[in-house]
């Protein structure tokens, strides 16, 4: 890693925020919550400089407010609230994916028929071999 070797210069990210946009598109093929996490703790330790990235956190300034509060609390407590919107977000999800499988069937059906790309050929050809 460049901050490992110490160098003089300051390491800066310039106009990263990870978010979707309708230009840019964000995959899930990476694992973008871990790069994130890694990036913002690099930022606050000052060991990177980050332009126009995520803004401040509000719960930073909840710590700021209530000094009497230690920050490792407010994190566990925010791990918690988190946790239990992820858990409902993945139960609407369930339903979704209930509600919608006929259509995904149907739709999976079509793709089927459709002649495939010369991309998807070389892939399938590489997993032939790789078999």
């Amino acid at each position: 890693m460049a901050s490992e070797l110490q160098l003089l210069g300051a390491i800066v990210l310039a106009g990263f925020s990870a978010r979707r946009s309708e230009k840019w598109k964000v995959f899930s093929v990476h694992d973008w919550t871990f790069e994130q996490v890694f990036l913002r703790l690099f930022s606050r330790l000052g060991k990177i400089v980050i332009i126009g990235g995520a803004e401040a956190s509000s719960y930073a300034g909840l710590a700021k407010k209530f000094p009497g509060v230690p920050a490792a609390e407010i994190a566990l407590v925010a791990a918690e609230v988190l946790s239990e919107r992820l858990e409902n977000t993945d139960n609407q999800i369930d339903r979704l994916m209930s509600v919608t499988k006929g259509l995904r069937s149907i739709d999976n059906f079509f793709r089927r028929l459709k002649p495939k790309t010369r991309k998807q050929r070389y892939l399938a050809k590489l997993q032939e071999k790789d078999g």
